[in-house]
């Protein structure tokens, strides 16, 4: 058995007869190591993907996952999600693996969810000085409260007589001196 370049690869199996290198690349060199003789290597120099005809894969958002298997090749992402991000439906900055609420802003001191309503008056529970009664109870409390001081001021008010053209005091009618 023949070997001229003394490479280990029989002259009869060696397509390089007269260069040294090892068997996996039928006894041609291959400076880089990839596994792709350097004559068929159109990057002989790095290390690359048979696929990319022996040049490294292009990577342009650096995340690890090659442009040509990267759905999101511009946007660094994640292997589960083909290189993309982690989704964030509602984007309100919490991502949806994480998101208790992924359909519905959020913050995320509340893991995504918005800030609570216990009461649904539409005043969250963090300004809510009532956050158990509905605030259209309340409004309707306020403005029953206030009707009925007005009332009582325009009753008191009516009762109150001063002088013709004059600050001085005339009388006050009570109910006694009625």
């Amino acid at each position: 058995m023949k070997d001229k370049d003394k490479d280990g690869v029989a002259d009869d199996r060696d397509a390089c007869p007269t260069e040294t290198g090892p068997a996996i690349t039928a006894g041609c060199p291959d400076k880089d190591g990839d596994g792709i003789a350097d004559k068929d290597d159109q990057c002989p120099n790095e290390a690359g993907l048979l696929s990319n005809h022996g040049c490294p894969a292009h990577d342009t958002d650096k995340d690890g996952i090659a442009d040509d298997q990267d759905k999101c090749p511009t946007v660094a992402g994640v292997a589960r999600y083909n290189g993309c991000p982690v989704p964030d439906t509602d984007k309100d900055g919490v991502n949806d693996e994480e998101d208790k609420c992924p359909k519905v802003y959020g913050v995320v001191r509340y893991n995504g969810c918005p800030v609570p309503d216990k009461d649904g008056d539409g005043v969250n529970d963090e300004e809510d000085k009532c956050p158990t009664v509905v605030w259209a109870y309340r409004k309707t409390v306020v403005v029953r409260l206030l009707k009925e001081i007005v009332e009582k001021v325009t009753f008191a008010a009516r009762r109150i007589q001063f002088q013709e053209g004059k600050q001085a005091l005339l009388r006050c009618i009570t109910k006694s001196a009625r």
